[in-house]
């Protein structure tokens, strides 16, 4: 059995279909989630629809699930992988909000696979 819960990289063709709407976001270290094992023993897929910002270091913050089937059975192993990930911000922007979907199969040679959309940058606090 492959080990599973390793940096998964993506590759160019993905990142230049699944990126399109932020050219002010890329992922730096994209860490895939692990798949828990009493999903692997059930044989369970679903997938998780996650949402968060990403700040000026790169990192997560505001994470929320959006949608998740089977409910909770993914939710922890996505949101531990999403905050141990970073992303890099372009073009001097500060913030930017992502969508992101992971699907979880037992069958795939992944097991994880994961989609980005990139919504529009986040709203930036301006100080006085």
């Amino acid at each position: 059995m492959k080990k599973l819960g390793l940096i998964l990289l993506l590759s160019v063709s993905a990142l230049t279909a699944n990126l399109s709407m932020a050219e002010n976001v890329v992922p730096i270290l994209d860490v895939a989630p692990e798949y828990p094992q009493s999903a692997l023993r059930r044989e369970t897929t679903g997938y998780v629809v996650v949402r968060f910002d990403v700040n000026e270091n790169g990192k997560a913050k505001n994470f929320s699930i959006v949608e998740a089937s089977p409910e909770h059975i993914f939710n922890s192993a996505v949101r531990t992988a999403v905050m141990r990930s970073t992303f890099g911000l372009v073009d001097g922007s500060s913030s930017a909000s992502v969508e992101r979907t992971y699907h979880f199969d037992h069958s795939s040679d992944t097991n994880v696979t994961n989609r980005f959309n990139f919504m529009e940058e986040a709203p930036q606090l301006v100080s006085n």
